[in-house]
């Protein structure tokens, strides 16, 4: 598999700046350094996988709302949107 960009780890990296305790998220970021190293790629993923790391497909839960200060799913959708274009790691 060939791809032409490699984000799982600035992604992973964005995700632990939203929920810092995600146990999931957090074994995904050690595996993904690890394959990195080895110079292999990261991807593909699941859509389960990612129901439990990324951020924005977690917008319906109340810990990933109150971090960014939203008041439902969609606010938080754009709340995310407007923190990843400005996140500086």
């Amino acid at each position: 598999m060939l791809c032409g960009h490699e984000y799982t780890q600035s992604n992973l990296r964005f995700a632990r700046h939203v929920e810092p305790e995600n146990e999931a998220m957090k074994d995904k970021e050690r595996w993904a350094y690890e394959m990195r190293n080895w110079m292999c790629p990261t991807i593909p993923s699941s859509i389960g996988e990612e129901k439990k790391i990324n951020p924005f497909m977690r917008v319906n839960l109340p810990e990933v709302q109150a971090k960014v200060g939203a008041v439902d799913a969609i606010d938080c959708m754009k709340k995310l949107r407007e923190m990843k274009n400005n996140f500086k790691p």
